[in-house]
C-alpha cells in the first residue's frame, strides 16, 4: 500500500519502480482471493495505480480486473466497505486515461445511483455522490448522469445535497442540468409521474359511431338541397324558354297586321 501510495499519479516514480525491478503479481494474489472485503479492495486499489509496474499481467488487465473487483465490493451490504470502496473509486476517477471509461463500462454508475437513492446512511450517500461529482468529468458519464438526473425527479437535488460544501464536479454538467430546468423537463410531465398523458385517449365506440352517423346525415342534407336547387334551376330555365317563344310569337303575330 505504501508504494501505490508513493507512486500515485507519479509517473517517474512508477519509472523508478519498473527499473528497480518492478513487483510481481503473486504478491496481490493472495489478498484479491482473500473473504476479507477489505483486503480485497486495498488489494484490487493498488492494482489499479501500480498496473505499469506490475510483473506478469499487462496493464489492462490488471486495471479491468482491479475496477471489477471493486465495483462487484460495492454491492456489499456493509455501509463502512461501500464507504472505502467509493473513496478508492474516487481517487481512481483522476490517476490517469481510460479509468472512468472503465467505470461506466462495467456499471459502476447505476450502483453508485442506486446507493445514492436508497441508502439511509449520510456517509455512504455522501461517498457516492463524490464518486458520481468526479465521473462528470467524463463526457460519457456525464452524459448517462444528466439523462438519470432527467428521469428521476429529485435525483440532481438529491446529488447536490450529500456532496459537500465544495464539491468536485464538472461545472458544466451544472450548468447544462439548470438550463433544461429552466427550458423544462419533459420526464416531469410524464404520466407516471403524475402529469398529463403526452399522447390524449382516444374517443369510445359509441362517440364515434355517432360522430359518423351525424357527419352521414349532415351529407345527406346537403345532397338533397343540392338537388332541390339543380330541379328549381331546370324549371327555372324550361318557363322561361316558354315565356321567350310566345313573346317572340305575339309579337310576330301583331306586327303582321
Amino acid at each position: 500500500m505504501a508504494l501505490a501510495i508513493f507512486s500515485f499519479n507519479n509517473i517517474s516514480q512508477q519509472l523508478a519502480i519498473r527499473q528497480a525491478g518492478g513487483i510481481s503479481f503473486s504478491i496481490f494474489e493472495e489478498f484479491l482471493e482473500s473473504s476479507d472485503l477489505y483486503f480485497q479492495a486495498y488489494a484490487a486499489f493498488q492494482i489499479v495505480v501500480l498496473a505499469r509496474v506490475i510483473i506478469g499481467r499487462s496493464p489492462v488487465f490488471l486495471t479491468a480486473s482491479g475496477i471489477s473487483l471493486l465495483v462487484r465490493i460495492l454491492e456489499s451490504a456493509d455501509d463502512d466497505v461501500v464507504v472505502l470502496v467509493a473513496s478508492l473509486l474516487s481517487s481512481l476517477a483522476h490517476t490517469r486515461a481510460g479509468i472512468t471509461d472503465a467505470m461506466v463500462t462495467v456499471g459502476l454508475l447505476d450502483l453508485l445511483v442506486s446507493r445514492l437513492s436508497t441508502s439511509e446512511n449520510s456517509q455512504v450517500r455522501n461517498a457516492v455522490a463524490v464518486t458520481l461529482g468526479y465521473l462528470t468529468f467524463n463526457p460519457t458519464a456525464a452524459r448517462l448522469l444528466f439523462a438519470t438526473c432527467r428521469n428521476i425527479p429529485g435525483l440532481y437535488n438529491r446529488l447536490m445535497k450529500n456532496i459537500g460544501f465544495h464539491p468536485k464536479i464538472n461545472s458544466k454538467f451544472e450548468d447544462n442540468f439548470r438550463r433544461a430546468r429552466l427550458v423544462g423537463l419533459p420526464s416531469q410531465c410524464l404520466e407516471i409521474n403524475g402529469g398529463r398523458p403526452v399522447i390524449p385517449p382516444s374517443r369510445s365506440k359509441g362517440a364515434f359511431s355517432r360522430s359518423l352517423t351525424s357527419t352521414g346525415s349532415h351529407h345527406r342534407h346537403v345532397m338533397s338541397v343540392n338537388r332541390v336547387y339543380q330541379q328549381h334551376h331546370v324549371l327555372i330555365f324550361i318557363l322561361s324558354f316558354f315565356l321567350s317563344f310566345f313573346l317572340s310569337f305575339f309579337l310576330s303575330f301583331f306586327l303582321s297586321f
